[in-house]
């Protein structure tokens, strides 16, 4: 009687879990990526306190300032050569 509602209901879940996101960012095959950090002083995010950049690209790293919880990111693969 309510195996079939069951299913379907399982059915949408696991498409739900499973689903690829609707924007992939290109991937480099060996998982390489630069990563730019900037850390702000508040949650208005106009004044920038700090700054990192992790270069796995090149094993570069580079930072200035101090670190807090309002920063934004950025990921970026490493371009072949």
């Amino acid at each position: 009687m309510f195996k079939r509602p069951m299913a379907v209901a399982l059915l949408a879940v696991t498409t739900a879990l499973f689903a690829a996101p609707a924007q992939a960012a290109p991937v480099d095959p060996q998982g390489l990526v630069v990563v730019e950090t900037k850390f702000y002083s508040d949650a208005t995010y106009t004044v920038q306190v700090g700054y990192k950049l992790l270069d796995q690209c090149s094993g570069d790293v580079e930072t200035w300032g101090v670190s807090t919880v309002y920063k934004t990111q950025t990921r970026t693969s490493c371009t072949p050569h």
